[in-house]
């Protein structure tokens, strides 16, 4: 008599909610999960490997109703890990789960060269048009403007979308109708990015819109100099 055992029809102890493939933290790992009703569960290994799979940090927690634990990875240097979480029981030990993160504690960086040359001081006439980038490894979650007059009022604000290519992270042109009189003047438009690990960055670029109508002048030719002078009519 020979028996087959279906593996695929046998739950998972633990189903791990708060990481996935691909995501990056700074000094802490968020360690939640879920534990399946067809076992009893006592605890939970969980362990952390470098990218040459040399561990190098393990942990044995409780876990009879849930996951629920966060690792201090602040000592650990910057680059790609391996998170492994195992159910067990008195009995057995589960498949483990495994899951490539990243430790990153880099701040989204603008292209501040691109700024300044492009639009920082420029006049800037019924139409605000600024487009910008940042370089950060992994995701830009978030990315917003405010454009405020020099007393700090807020004139405009709101989100950006983001294009992202590899680390390179396009916004949404800030464009926006600037013919009211409310923008006259120097303006400051605050640029922010958030990304995948809670960090954030800012830069503020001054814009000038002018709407003033040109001064309309009349040409006149001076007798005594032979000069032709502009005068205002």
């Amino acid at each position: 008599l020979s028996l087959m055992v279906d593996t695929s029809a046998v739950d998972s102890m633990i189903t791990l909610k708060s990481v996935e493939n691909g995501d990056r933290f700074g000094d802490e790992i968020p360690v939640f999960g879920t534990i399946s009703s067809a076992h009893v569960v006592t605890g939970a290994l969980i362990n952390l490997y470098n990218d040459k799979n040399e561990l190098i940090m393990g942990n044995d927690v409780l876990a009879q109703h849930s996951l629920s634990t966060v690792l201090d990875v602040s000592e650990l240097p910057e680059g790609n890990y391996t998170l492994e979480v195992i159910g067990k029981n008195e009995a057995m030990q589960d498949e483990p789960i495994r899951v490539k993160v990243g430790i990153d504690r880099s701040c989204p960086q603008f292209n501040i060269n691109e700024l300044s040359e492009k639009y920082a001081k420029k006049k800037y006439s019924k139409k605000l048009d600024v487009g910008f980038s940042v370089t950060k490894t992994g995701t830009i979650k978030k990315a917003t403007y405010t454009l405020t007059n020099i007393a700090g009022d807020v004139l405009s604000q709101g989100d950006l979308k983001v294009k992202s290519v590899n680390n390179l992270h396009q916004m949404q042109p800030v464009a926006l109708d600037v013919s009211n009189n409310k923008f006259e003047g120097v303006n400051l438009l605050r640029l922010s990015a958030l990304d995948d690990t809670l960090k954030s960055a800012e830069i503020t670029v001054p814009v000038v819109i002018d709407n003033t109508a040109p001064t309309v002048t009349d040409v006149t030719y001076n007798k005594d100099t032979g000069l032709m002078e502009d005068v205002v009519v």
